[in-house]
């Protein structure tokens, strides 16, 4: 999953010219010093560890707030929701066959609607629009976070 999401970070970086200083295709190193795909690779882990943190953590919150019948483990909780994130293989068709941003936006509202999904399967005795607000705020951190450290390193190249 992380490769997928690497690979279309990638190629929407491409498609939009953010390229600065890359090396030239004849270079016998080139595929090795594709720094951008590793960079992206690096993106894709934090944006997956800060969605489920913030997931995590608003579980652990609720928990100790409203104690419940739902005896659940933490463990369970992070398999459901990498689970529901195989969403976005569906993205990457959409990168093979033309890239467009439509899709894109399909497959994450698709892996955001599974999260909540999965969230509600596994404490079941909370409400459903509990679940919505924290799985798409743990969405919109986890993207913006991506997007504070990609500007980052592209202020540092």
């Amino acid at each position: 999953l992380l490769l997928f999401d690497a690979y279309t970070k990638l190629v929407h970086q491409r498609q939009n010219g953010d390229q600065i200083n890359r090396p030239m295709p004849d270079s016998v190193l080139y595929s090795a010093f594709e720094w951008d795909l590793y960079f992206n690779y690096f993106l894709a882990l934090i944006e997956l560890l800060v969605c489920v943190v913030v997931i995590m953590t608003a579980f652990i919150i609720v928990s100790k707030i409203r104690p419940s019948s739902d005896k659940l483990r933490l463990y369970e909780i992070v398999r459901g929701i990498l689970l529901s994130n195989f969403g976005k293989i569906l993205v990457i068709p959409a990168v093979l066959w033309g890239y467009n941003e439509m899709y894109v936006w399909l497959s994450a509202i698709f892996v955001c609607a599974s999260n909540v999904q999965a969230f509600r399967v596994l404490c079941p005795s909370w409400p459903a629009i509990f679940c919505a607000v924290v799985v798409i705020s743990s969405h919109v951190v986890a993207s913006t976070t991506g997007r504070i450290l990609y500007n980052v390193h592209s202020a540092i190249k």
